[in-house]
């Protein structure tokens, strides 16, 4: 077998998606939420309406082009500036470690309008941060359907429920990639992180 490591975008699995019109290979439904791990894909919708940590310390926004080869991620320096974007083809994008709870955190990293403007909105609330040392408990209220001139998306509404401290499971997960693979396989009932 012939195995090659094409690298990394610097983000790392398990991954989070929002699907604003489902996949069409019907592992994820509309208007929801999955993590993905290797060939694995489960539905986490309940966890982001329940409330979910965002760790914003280390949040990423920039510009994805999608190819036939891969995706091409072009980072900011920094979330407070939005650099130029690259080209016409190229969307905004935004990668961001989020604790699930059970100890298990994945990565949403994804470019699309119904990702951007849901992160757009919610960046009104996370400058209300009251200290460095805190963290927010975002949850999912609802969809919203946003109409453009040529076509639709639609974005999860997403709200700061309350600020917290930074949960250990950041800290695991990069001591656990450091070791071995994250475990994924917990269930998203409690405030556990």
């Amino acid at each position: 077998m012939f195995d090659f490591d094409i690298g990394s975008d610097g983000a790392s699995g398990p991954f989070i998606n929002w699907h604003a019109q489902g996949r069409q290979d019907g592992t994820a439904e509309p208007k929801t939420f999955s993590l993905r791990d290797g060939d694995d894909r489960n539905d986490i919708t309940a966890a982001f309406k329940k409330g979910v940590i965002f760790d914003i310390d280390a949040m990423k926004t920039g510009w994805a082009l999608f190819s036939a080869t891969g995706t091409e991620w072009r980072w900011n320096d920094t979330v407070g500036r939005m650099a130029s974007k690259p080209g016409e083809d190229w969307k905004n994008g935004v990668s961001i470690p989020v604790a699930l709870g059970k100890g298990v955190v994945g990565t949403w990293s994804q470019a699309g309008s119904g990702t951007w403007l849901a992160i757009k909105e919610l960046a009104k609330e996370l400058k209300d941060r009251p200290d460095e040392g805190k963290l927010p408990k975002v949850k999912m209220t609802g969809v919203e359907t946003v109409k453009f001139t040529v076509g639709s998306t639609t974005m999860p509404k997403l709200v700061v429920e309350k600020w917290i401290d930074r949960p250990d499971s950041f800290d695991a997960k990069a001591e656990a990639e450091a070791e071995s693979e994250p475990e994924t396989t917990a269930s998203f009932d409690d405030d556990e992180f």
